[in-house]
Formats: structure tokens, C-alpha cells, sequence
């Protein structure tokens, strides 16, 4: 997935080089040669926010986070055309007004229109990044219809990742990456 780095200005505790282009999940650190696995989450003070722009091939797009400690695996799945951007953001106990008090880990992942949260005239006059549109406009008096699924899971202790997400015969499947690779599946009423 081609990637970036918010810009500089997004915070002054990054722990990622700003406005770098990246394939994920191997992002550039701020000290010499240090590549960052953001498929993972590690300790220390820092701010990141990056944004991932999914696969245009793919017409159900997904997300997908897991807790190894819980053995959960949370799974959103989408159509692509709507929300070509996944955003990754964390918070690791940098920020010291409430309610964060440097004391807060938090980590989003947020499935978008847009690349960055940018206010609208700047996304607008950013352009395109990766090829891809940075925004979406509706026309006056329009309405979008837009529909997504929540799946979660229980994994198991050695889990190796989702490879990829498919919808059929009224059911959603998570496939798992690696040769040995398991299947997850869930009914799911057809929405997309």
C-alpha cells in the first residue's frame, strides 16, 4: 500500500519522518536508517499519523486489528469506492493536556474520503496523492448512501495476519496470511 506521513506540523513528538512516502507497513523512523513496522505497536513518547491508500484493484477494502493479548480480531470491510484512504494514528503518552496527561496510549484506525484531516480548502487545493482524489464532493441537495460491516473474532495465539477479506454466499470470510493459511467466517447479511 503506498503510504505517507502526516506533515511536521501535525506534531511535535513524531517518531516518524514527516511527509515521507512509504509502502506500508515499513515506515521511515526520525533517527538515521530506523524503519518502523506500524503493523505492530512499540514503547515510548510519540504522536504518528500516517495515511495508507488502499489497493484500487480491490472492490470490498477492509481494515483489520487484532489484540493478541484478548485473542480478538476486529474487522471493518467496505467498498473501496467509498473510502479509498486508511488513516493510523497514535497517541504514546506525549501529549500533557487532558486527558491524555502523557499518560495515555491510544492508537485509531480510521477508514476515509480523505488522506489527512485536513481542513476542506486544503484538501482541496493538495490535489491528488498516489493518483488517487484527496476528497469527495457531493453535490448540492445529494445524499451518498454508505454501508459497512463490523466483524470481530476470536483468534487464535498464532495468528499470523489477515491477508485478505471476502464477501460471499452470506458470509463474510477472513482469510489468514502464510501457507497454512486459516479461514475466519461469519454470517453476514449481503449490505454492499
Amino acid at each position: 500500500m503506498n503510504s505517507k506521513v502526516a506533515p511536521a506540523a501535525y506534531s511535535k513528538f513524531m517518531s516518524l519522518q514527516p511527509d515521507a512516502e512509504f509502502v506500508w507497513p515499513l515506515a521511515p523512523g526520525t533517527t538515521y536508517r530506523e524503519t518502523v513496522d506500524l503493523r505492530t505497536t512499540r514503547a515510548g513518547n510519540f504522536e504518528n499519523y500516517s495515511a495508507q491508500l488502499l489497493d484500487p484493484a480491490l472492490e470490498q477494502a477492509f481494515t483489520a486489528t487484532c489484540n493478541p493479548r484478548l485473542g480478538l480480531l476486529i474487522v471493518y470491510v467496505f467498498r473501496r469506492a467509498d473510502f479509498p484512504w486508511v488513516g493510523n494514528w497514535e497517541e504514546s503518552c506525549s501529549l500533557e493536556h487532558a486527558p491524555w496527561r502523557k499518560r495515555t496510549f491510544c492508537r485509531g484506525v480510521e477508514f476515509s474520503t480523505t488522506p489527512f484531516a485536513f481542513p476542506r480548502r486544503e484538501s482541496v487545493t493538495q490535489g491528488r496523492l498516489f493518483g488517487c482524489a484527496t476528497y469527495r464532493w457531493l453535490p448540492a441537495k445529494s445524499e451518498a448512501k454508505i454501508r459497512f460491516a463490523i466483524l470481530m473474532f476470536q483468534i487464535p495465539a498464532d495468528f499470523r495476519g489477515v491477508e485478505r477479506v471476502s464477501l460471499c454466499s452470506g458470509h463474510a470470510r477472513v482469510h489468514e496470511r502464510g501457507a497454512q493459511a486459516r479461514e475466519l467466517e461469519l454470517p453476514l447479511k449481503a449490505f454492499l
